[in-house]
């Protein structure tokens, strides 16, 4: 549904699932051996995360599934908003006191 950006070896893309009418985000790797392996060392860290608790209360990223699609490797998780950067930068422009105080870090 929309393209949400890239990093050095994927693209972001928010997508709905059909099945469940949810918003997803499909993490695509680019077809390099490299990227790919660093990319399997991610989906197992996450499936052992995914594996040991509720990820809300442990503020962990949800892996929903994984899959090959015309020699890519997708990922998709939960649809994350905003980042830390993004909501930093709005704080400072548009907000009369900074959240990230030195206290709150």
């Amino acid at each position: 549904m929309e393209y949400l950006g890239s990093a050095a070896f994927s693209k972001a893309i928010q997508c709905k699932d059909l099945l469940t009418d949810q918003m997803v985000c499909l993490k695509i790797i680019e077809n390099n051996k490299d990227y790919f392996d660093q990319s399997l060392d991610e989906i197992k860290l996450l499936r052992l995360i995914n594996l040991n608790g509720d990820m809300d209360a442990k503020n962990c990223l949800k892996m929903h599934d994984c899959f090959y699609y015309k020699e890519h490797l997708i990922i998709v998780t939960e649809l994350l908003r905003d980042n830390l950067y993004e909501f930093c930068r709005y704080n400072r422009e548009n907000e009369d006191e900074i959240y990230f105080t030195v206290g709150r870090l």
